[in-house]
């Protein structure tokens, strides 16, 4: 009885909880950070075996700016536009890569599942740390979950290992 009980409680919860799926990444783009917060929530880890060349990416939510969102909405579609960052190039076989800064590539990666700084379920994570990147992206981990057919966004951390911005990566 109590087994049936917390199974019902689950798909109640379940139900309550579910969101539209993404359609394409543009979609996303000025989300308020705990929309973005859910829809990550229900991905599963980008598998980076799969990802090889370059990956278009998108700055979806300034995580920093939360208690002005209103403000700040605007800003994120023009930050696209002027920003050199264009996403990332995956390279032997999904286990490194670089971040694609107009036509250049200066800044490594390198990937690996592990639980997420977030919420502490698996997530891929681009670490670049110990590569020889300079501050502060020295300190800086990015995590990816598919959240949609080839769509994939996640957190954008700092030193301090707090959520400071969201981004997205088109991975078809």
């Amino acid at each position: 009885m109590i087994a049936a009980t917390s199974r019902q409680l689950a798909e109640r919860q379940s139900r309550q909880h579910r969101i539209a799926p993404v359609a394409c990444l543009e979609a996303l783009v000025g989300a308020h950070p705990a929309a973005l917060r859910k829809f990550y929530a229900t991905g599963t880890p980008t598998d980076s075996t799969a990802l090889n060349g370059p990956v278009d990416g998108q700055l979806l939510g300034l995580e920093a700016f939360t208690e002005v969102f209103m403000l700040t909405r605007p800003l994120v579609p023009l930050a696209n536009t002027l920003s050199p960052w264009k996403g990332k190039c995956f390279e032997s076989g999904g286990t490194s890569g670089r971040d694609r800064v107009w036509r250049w590539t200066p800044w490594r990666f390198r990937c690996e599942v592990v639980p997420s700084l977030l919420d502490g379920c698996p997530t891929l994570a681009l670490r670049y740390d110990e590569l020889g990147n300079p501050w502060p992206l020295a300190g800086a981990v990015n995590e990816l979950r598919t959240v949609s057919t080839g769509i994939a966004i996640g957190p954008v951390y700092g030193q301090d290992q707090r959520p400071i911005a969201w981004y997205g990566l088109r991975l078809v």
